[in-house]
């Protein structure tokens, strides 16, 4: 016998039945709004970490990279062994954006199944899936993870199962829960952990054998920790302070003392709207966002105290400050339901109604622009928990007394922050998508959810005009979906079938020892080659003491071309400093097993060959602190055999053999 949770609140505007034109406004909105938030840019970000992880069984040489030289987290999951086969039969690519597809699809379908499970409605049910996927859903340090992320990693699938867990948890099926969550476990622990915590917690009250089966795994985990047995021996292992300098500078995001004043206000932001959703839910449904909040509070706890009190290995490299994506996710995926439970109560006043609809258009808005998030959700939680009529304490009286004039102030604050917000955007292709296409998709997108919330009798002339509407929203959704790849030429030649053109190779030999400025993508995806030094090659180093210490050293070697072009904070130097002849030498000295340093600057009468790319490259580097595109022209090897030898006088560097000849591929 199954117990489910009753509906958030009774929305008499929005649940019209099947009323097929809304929910397929609803449903155009979801699809547009994904494509506008999370257009598909190749294999990126941590991508690039999995498929290289998918690509080394079948070329060896690759174990050579500094990722895997000393370990990689490859033994903590099964994802490889799933997507290797996938690579061989579609190539990288290919294989790449059909696994993001299919985890994005399985992402949506389980929001879409916690959603209808605690409200209830179908449209209901879409309408916060909507929200879910437009409002801004970064959590953490500096804005470095998100969940439904826009490319493959198994976070997606881990994801996708720990929304399934909680689903089975409300309808009180935890041995499906159960196997969701290992099913998502054997792909990404991490970020299942949370969920499996919550689902424990919430069953614990009901069920004994909840508490044995927790008890069990907690002796389980001991023992194996006291046997060596990885990963759980680590819990023994502190980090030494050579290799916590590197952690704390490369992996700052790790420790909670790394953090900076915005991923604090972001976090606050994230438990404020779980809050406000959790005290609009139904009792059935409370307790569990109640206890999502807790278990998101006590992983950044935990996290403090092992990683930046302890220095614990195991707790620092389980990152249990993730459970904060649980808590963010609830938020914006309940954020709807709560703003028309106020708009739609005849009981609330029109300060609260202007409230909650300024504060809601600011945090859509802030997705796109950004500082205003803070405010808008100050804004929005006001006027929420001020607009409940469930309890009569004297808090919610004295909210209710004060939110008339705070709520002016609170608009006038945001339209401020909003008005000030730093409205520059990354060029992340050549046609721009990252402005003008994609601000004017998540509009579109926004039209459409707005469409499918509205009453009828607000909207008299939507039933007679129903395949007018229909017709749209099927032409935006197409439409966006046509344009849901937005990689770029350089990014589509790294990933395409085709074998490497022989200029490329005799440019970039695989018996050579290669550090590429930008060209890691180029290195590991395209050439299958190791690549000496990246700062995406550093997300190992809170796993591998080796890692660490190989990493701080060419990095510190490397130190005139900085990792720019990934965008990757690195708090390991100070000051950056400018390549020139002298860097050069340096580093193939310090380095005596690099062969090549490829740049993309011209230093005349140092490097032997150069490369032009067949399309444009587009590379990303940081200017006056911000992030900014130009476009790379030629990239030139510098051989470190010629530079570690002594160098002649400047005015004889022009009769050096190659400087006189533009050694084209």
């Amino acid at each position: 016998m199954t117990c489910e949770p009753p509906p958030v609140a009774a929305l008499p505007g929005l649940a019209d039945g099947h009323d097929r034109t809304r929910l397929a406004l609803l449903a155009a909105a979801i699809v547009v709004l994904w494509v506008a938030t999370r257009p598909y840019a190749g294999i990126v970000h941590d991508s690039r970490l999995y498929t290289l992880l998918a690509l080394r069984p079948d070329h060896p040489g690759l174990a050579t990279d500094l990722f895997l030289q000393f370990g990689s987290q490859d033994r903590f999951t099964l994802f490889s062994p799933l997507y290797r086969p996938l690579i061989a039969l579609l190539g990288v690519g290919q294989a790449a954006m059909t696994l993001t597809l299919v985890a994005q699809l399985l992402w949506l379908g389980a929001a879409y199944g916690l959603a209808k499970t605690v409200v209830r409605d179908t449209a209901l049910a879409l309408a916060a899936v909507a929200g879910a996927v437009a409002l801004p859903s970064a959590y953490g340090s500096g804005g470095l993870f998100s969940y439904g992320e826009a490319f493959i990693t198994p976070r997606l699938f881990a994801e996708a199962a720990t929304m399934a867990a909680l689903t089975c948890a409300l309808r009180r099926r935890f041995g499906l829960a159960t196997v969701a969550i290992v099913a998502g476990g054997v792909l990404h622990p991490v970020m299942v952990l949370p969920g499996a915590v919550v689902v424990i917690l919430y069953g614990a009250r009901r069920s004994r054998q909840v508490w044995l089966g927790a008890a069990g795994v907690a002796a389980v985990v001991i023992g194996l920790a006291a046997s060596g047995v990885e990963p759980f021996g680590r819990l023994l292992v502190t980090f030494d302070p050579e290799w916590l300098a590197v952690a704390r500078g490369r992996a700052s995001e790790t420790f909670i003392l790394g953090w900076k004043w915005p991923d604090f206000l972001l976090l606050v932001g994230n438990l404020a709207l779980a809050s406000t959703a959790m005290m609009h839910a139904a009792p059935a449904a409370r307790r569990l966002l109640g206890i999502v909040i807790c278990v998101a509070v006590a992983g950044v706890a935990l996290t403090f105290l092992g990683a930046d009190i302890l220095h614990n290995e195991l707790l620092t490299s389980l990152q249990v400050w993730r459970a904060t994506w649980l808590s963010g996710f609830i938020g914006n995926l309940f954020l709807i339901p709560a703003a028309l439970n106020i708009l739609r109560d005849k009981t609330s006043d029109y300060v609260l109604k202007a409230a909650v609809l300024g504060g809601t258009f600011f945090l859509f808005e802030s997705s796109l622009l950004g500082i205003e998030y803070v405010p808008a959700v100050m804004l929005f939680s006001i006027a929420a928990v001020s607009g409940l009529n469930t309890t009569r304490s004297r808090p919610s009286r004295i909210l209710s007394r004060i939110t008339p004039h705070l709520v002016p102030v609170s608009i006038i604050f945001t339209a401020i922050a909003a008005i000030i917000a730093d409205r520059t955007t990354t060029r992340l292709s050549e046609d721009g998508w990252a402005t003008e296409r994609q601000i004017a998709w998540y509009v579109s997108g926004l039209g459409l959810l707005l469409l499918g919330c509205a009453r009828q009798r607000q909207w008299r002339w939507l039933p007679k005009a129903k395949w007018l509407a229909l017709g749209m929203a099927s032409a935006l959704a197409l439409v966006s979906v046509s344009w849901w790849d937005g990689r770029t030429s350089w990014t589509r030649l790294i990933e395409s079938n085709a074998p490497a053109h022989t200029d490329l190779q005799a440019f970039a030999p695989a018996s050579a020892t290669i550090y590429w400025s930008g060209g890691l993508e180029l290195l590991w995806l395209h050439l299958k080659q190791p690549s000496y030094f990246s700062c995406a090659q550093g997300a190992g180093v809170i796993f591998f003491r080796g890692t660490a210490l190989a990493f701080a050293h060419r990095h510190e070697s490397l130190r005139f071309e900085p990792p720019k072009s990934e965008l990757c904070s690195s708090g390991l130097t100070k000051t950056a400093v400018l390549v020139s002849d002298d860097e050069l030498r340096r580093a193939c000295r310090r380095e005596p097993a690099l062969d090549y340093i490829i740049l993309p600057d011209d230093l005349p009468g140092l490097w032997d060959r150069w490369w032009q790319p067949p399309v444009q490259n587009w590379q990303i580097a940081l200017h006056d602190g911000r992030p900014a595109a130009r476009i790379v022209a030629r990239y030139y090897r510098y051989p470190c055999a010629a530079l570690r030898k002594t160098m002649p006088d400047p005015a004889r560097r022009s009769q050096l053999p190659g400087n006189n000849r533009l050694a084209s591929p």
